[in-house]
Order: C-alpha cells, then structure tokens, then sequence
C-alpha cells in the first residue's frame, strides 16, 4: 500500500545520506602501522575523508601518498582525544549522579581533576571503602566493558556519520570452530586505547600517593615485578580484580612493629639464600629470646 506523506511533512523530511563502507582495521591503533605500506594499501579511501585519491606520477604519488599518511595520524589523534573526552565525560557525570562532591563543600565535580581531588580525600575514601573502590574499579576499568560502553559505541556512531562513513560489515566478524566474534572496528578501538590506559595511570598514579596501593585487574607479567607488589585479591561488580601494595609504599603505611617485621623477614630469606642453615637462624633467634629474658630478670 502506497503511504502518502502531508506535503507540510515532505519539507521537513531528509533523505538518509548514503554511508560509503570502510575497512574494520582502516586506521590502526599503533602510530608505526600507519607507514607507507599502509598507505598503498588504503589510499582507495582517502577520497572519503576529502583527499584528491587520483594517483598519476611518480613525484606526485609519493606527495599523495604522504599527505595520506599525515592525515592518518591526524585521524587516529583525533579518535584518541575524542575518546579521552567521552570517557571523562562519563566519569563526570557517574560522580554527579552518584552525588559526589568535592571535599568539604556542596560543589560538584566539573573536570576529571576535580575527580581526582575527590579519590584523593583520605575521609572520603576510607568511609565505606569497599562502596569508593566499587566506583574508582567502575571508573578506571567498567567504562570500557561490555555492558558499560555504550558512551564508546555512540561516539564511534557520531564519527562515522560526520565523515558519512560505516564499518564494512561483511568484514566485522571473525569465525572459528566454536564461534562467531564480532570485531569492534578502528573508530571504537581507537576511541577507547589512549583513554583506558591514561585514565587507569593517573589513577594508579593518585592512589599510590594519597593512600599507599592501587586497583588493578591483572598482575605484573614478569615474576621479578611481582615480588615488588603485594596483591589482595577483590571482586567488583563479578570481576576479579586487585588491590595493589608496592613494596615502596609498604613501608610509609606500615606500623614501626610491621617494618621492623619486614626487616628480620627479608633478612631471613637473605640468609637461606645465601646456605645459611635454618636451625642455625633459629639458634640465633633464642639465643637473641635468652639474652632478652636474662636483661628482664635483672
């Protein structure tokens, strides 16, 4: 049946643009892969974002090819920022919702400085800890997580559609044997890398300051860094997670007992490590009770 639209409606109604598909991987996530390789192999597209991508002579394919790959890097910034700007707008806005506010006063926070101030505040974070860890573990990792990142998934839409753009989607998805995973695409990838990482740092970066650990999601890779760290495991929101102790910041929140605790421990493991037999540290050690007990009874 024909549908037939109010000729008051017609003025107001905009067709669709038509959106040109683009490779999931067009603008990879490491600045080294946008090289002249890359670039020989995606200048089909460049004509998508308004470069001239009519290759003619040798010198002036060399300039295009060029231009291409400075324009790549200037997207892939692009991208990175944009995602760095979503991500602390949706921290923002969880701490204003939550109805967090600065320390000491009424004011919410406006910038992610501000919510770094808050982290911060010692009061703050040790009243209910369990509830501030939940939200910092929500903030530094959750956002980015399935579920969460629906902040991600509508920026990546909004530039797509800016350049009148979409992700192929013949080539979203990846088959194996047991299943069908569907790739998130250059724009969200980008969107999200720098963001992640720089928000996790300056988080890590304030805790460790202000209260002596870290959250994290997974340990150290290399053993010799793992015995620098001391890890409690926690759950947040069903996800594992840690609690991290550096062994640097140990000490600064450690009562004089527990350093000096530390001290005879490690001191103990210098000497088995070094052959000295453990009944002859344990000697020393009642030899060190005895002379203890003989200095009371004077």
């Amino acid at each position: 049946m024909e549908v037939i639209v109010p000729l008051g409606t017609q003025e107001l109604t905009s067709p669709e643009p038509k959106l040109s598909p683009v490779p999931p991987n067009l603008i990879p996530t490491d600045s080294r892969s946008i090289n002249h390789e890359w670039a020989e192999k995606t200048y089909q597209y460049s004509y998508l974002f308004g470069r001239n991508s009519t290759l003619s002579n040798r010198d002036e394919d060399d300039q295009k090819i060029q231009a291409w790959i400075d324009y790549g890097l200037h997207l892939q910034n692009e991208l990175r920022e944009l995602g760095v700007r979503k991500a602390h707008e949706k921290i923002i806005t969880m701490f204003r919702d939550y109805h967090v506010y600065m320390p000491g006063s009424t004011q919410l926070p406006t910038n992610i400085d501000d919510v770094l101030v808050i982290i911060n505040d010692k009061e703050w974070y040790t009243t209910q800890q369990d509830t501030k860890q939940k939200l910092i573990h929500m903030i530094t990792y959750g956002i980015f997580r399935k579920g969460n990142n629906n902040w991600a998934f509508k920026a990546s839409k909004e530039w797509l559609f800016k350049y009148h753009i979409r992700i192929d989607e013949k080539e979203l998805y990846t088959s194996s044997r047991t299943s069908t995973r569907q790739k998130k695409g250059f724009v969200y990838t980008n969107l999200v890398q720098r963001a992640s990482n720089s928000i996790a740092d300056r988080v890590q970066k304030n805790m460790i300051s202000s209260h002596g650990h870290y959250i994290a999601v997974r340990k150290k890779t290399s053993c010799e860094n793992n015995s620098k760290y001391r890890y409690e495991k926690k759950n947040f929101n069903h996800f594992e997670a840690y609690i991290v102790y550096p062994s640097d910041t140990l000490l600064k929140i450690m009562s004089p007992q527990e350093q000096m605790k530390k001290k005879v421990k490690d001191a103990v493991k210098l000497a088995l490590k070094n052959n000295i037999k453990f009944d002859e540290i344990k000697e020393l050690i009642d030899e060190c009770g005895n002379a203890e007990n003989i200095e009371k009874g004077k």
